[in-house]
């Protein structure tokens, strides 16, 4: 079982280091701490994610009780259940992922649900190799992509982006004894 939580972490920080690879910023990219192009919608979420250090180790990560992922680490995952749980129950809620790349570069993921929508913040500023932006949309859906999950494991993927591109920049997975 441990494997499998680590090959499913391997996996994850994989995808999301090749996201977060991308020499050129995003054309419709905003630099970081620049608002998103609808400020009334952001009214609707309120910012619950102080901004950690640049250097954001996992164990410090993990300790804020924040989902961590990388190659030796999974922590947290219950978080990721309760949330996953709201969202189904169109309750409130928010999540920080923290991912890592091979050098141990953090790569943040926030997901801030209000009820209806999602906002999706990808905060690539701390990896030393990526595209060194932070970008929001906003999501309608969150989903499990069927094709890429596997036996032990679910692939969830943002839909319904105001910015596609930036949307797709978020999959996790999460590992599972049995699929919900």
């Amino acid at each position: 079982m441990m494997k499998k939580v680590l090959l499913a972490a391997w996996i994850t920080a994989v995808m999301l280091n090749a996201a977060a690879c991308s020499t050129e910023p995003e054309s419709n990219a905003e630099p970081a701490g620049v608002p998103s192009a609808n400020p009334a919608a952001d009214q609707n979420f309120p910012d619950h994610f102080p901004d950690p250090p640049k250097k954001y180790p996992s164990e410090t990560a993990a300790q804020n009780g924040e989902v961590v992922y990388n190659r030796s680490r999974l922590a947290n995952l219950d978080k990721w259940d309760r949330f996953l749980n709201n969202l189904k129950n169109k309750k409130e809620d928010h999540i920080r992922l923290v991912g890592y790349t091979k050098e141990g570069d953090a790569i943040l993921d926030e997901l801030n649900f209000n009820g209806t929508r999602i906002k999706y913040t990808h905060d690539s500023t701390r990896d030393m190799f990526g595209s060194g932006i932070k970008e929001t949309t906003f999501c309608r859906d969150l989903n499990i992509k069927a094709e890429e999950s596997m036996d032990d494991g679910l692939v969830y993927v943002l839909n319904n982006c105001e910015s596609e591109e930036i949307g797709s920049s978020f999959s996790f997975y999460a590992a599972s004894d049995d699929k919900k």
